[in-house]
C-alpha cells in the first residue's frame, strides 16, 4: 500500500480554511488564559514537574448543537453525526482529504487557532481500536506541519512505553498494537491487583478493552491508560466540590483545560488538587514494564 501524503501546504490550507471560517461565523474561537503550575513530581510531564493550565471564560456556554430530525425518524431519534460522511462534507469547515479514508474538518469550537479534526470518511466507532491507515494518516499530517516549520513541532512529551516512529507502515501497526496490549494489561492490574497475562491480543476494528490517551509527534507514539476520565476539584479552604476537570490527550503534553472561574482558581491556589486528579486518572508506574520499544 502506498504511503499516505498529506495535502501539498496543509498549514496555509488551514489557516485559509479557519480565518474564512471564522470570519463567516462557521466556527467560534475561545481565547485562553494561560498559567504553569508546579504538581509534584510527575516525570512524564514536559519540564519535570510543570503542568499547564488553561482556562477559557466563554468555552463552558459555547452553543449546544440543536438534535436534528431525520426524514423518517421520530423526534427522539439519535442526534446528527457531523462526522458520519460518505459523501463530501461541508464546504465551509472541510480543510482536505488525506487519502481516501480519511479527511480534515475544523474544530466548530476551537481554542487553538487552526485547530483541525482527522475524521475517518466511513462512520467508526471512536471506542474500537485503531488501524494502520489512522495512524498513518496522522504522522502524515504531523510531518506536513513540522517540515513546513523548519522541524519545530515535537509537541509532546514521552513516558517509559514509548515507540519510534522511524519504522516501516506495517511495523507502526504491530508496535501500537503491542503498546495498547501492555497498557490492557496494566489497566487490568491495577484494577485486579493481579496481571492479566492471557488478554487476548488486539485486532484493528475491536472494541477497546481499556479507556486510553494517545499522543503522536514525528517520532514518538505514547500510549496512557485511563482509570477515569477525571476528577472533582475542590475549593482549598472549605473542600466543597467547585467543578470537575475531565483530561484527553493533552494531558500527554502537560496541559489541562478548565471551563470555569472557581475551577481555574481552586487549581492556582491548590496545584496539588490536581496531583490528585492525575493519580485518579492514571495508573502507578510499577503496573508497567520498564521495555521501552525501539523499531
Amino acid at each position: 500500500m502506498a504511503t499516505l501524503k498529506a495535502p501539498a501546504r496543509l498549514p496555509e490550507l488551514v489557516r485559509a480554511a479557519f480565518a474564512k471560517a471564522l470570519h463567516e461565523g462557521d466556527l467560534s474561537y475561545f481565547p485562553t488564559h494561560v498559567q504553569d503550575v508546579r504538581v509534584g513530581s510527575l516525570s512524564l510531564i514536559l519540564n519535570g514537574n510543570q503542568f499547564q493550565l488553561r482556562f477559557s471564560p466563554s468555552l463552558a456556554n459555547k452553543p449546544k448543537a440543536p438534535r436534528k430530525k431525520q426524514q423518517g425518524t421520530s423526534s427522539s431519534s439519535e442526534p446528527f453525526d457531523p462526522f458520519a460522511y460518505t459523501s463530501s462534507p461541508p464546504p465551509r469547515l472541510f480543510v482536505a482529504d488525506v487519502g481516501a479514508a480519511h479527511f480534515l474538518v475544523l474544530n466548530k469550537f476551537a481554542i487553538v487557532p487552526g485547530h483541525f479534526i482527522l475524521a475517518t470518511r466511513a462512520f467508526a466507532p471512536q471506542t474500537r481500536v485503531l488501524d494502520a491507515e489512522d495512524l498513518h494518516a496522522t504522522l502524515a499530517c504531523i510531518r506536513a506541519y513540522e517540515d513546513d516549520d523548519g522541524g519545530d513541532g515535537a509537541l509532546f512529551a514521552t513516558f517509559s512505553e514509548t515507540i519510534r516512529l522511524d519504522t516501516p507502515r506495517e511495523d507502526l501497526h504491530a508496535a501500537y498494537l503491542r503498546l495498547y496490549g501492555q497498557a490492557v494489561r496494566a489497566a487490568a492490574a491495577a484494577a485486579k491487583g493481579d496481571e492479566m497475562g492471557g488478554a487476548a491480543a488486539a485486532k484493528a476494528g475491536d472494541e477497546a478493552a481499556i479507556s486510553y490517551n494517545m499522543a503522536m509527534t514525528r517520532d514518538r507514539l505514547v500510549i496512557c491508560p485511563r482509570l477515569a476520565e477525571g476528577g472533582p476539584i475542590r475549593d482549598p479552604d472549605t473542600g466543597e466540590v467547585v467543578g470537575q476537570v475531565s483530561l484527553n490527550g493533552t494531558m500527554l503534553a502537560g496541559t489541562a483545560l478548565v471551563k470555569t472561574e472557581a475551577e481555574w482558581d481552586a487549581l492556582r491556589r491548590n496545584p496539588q488538587a490536581l496531583t490528585v486528579v492525575l493519580k485518579t486518572v492514571g495508573i502507578a508506574q510499577p503496573h508497567f514494564s520498564e521495555e521501552s520499544i525501539r523499531l
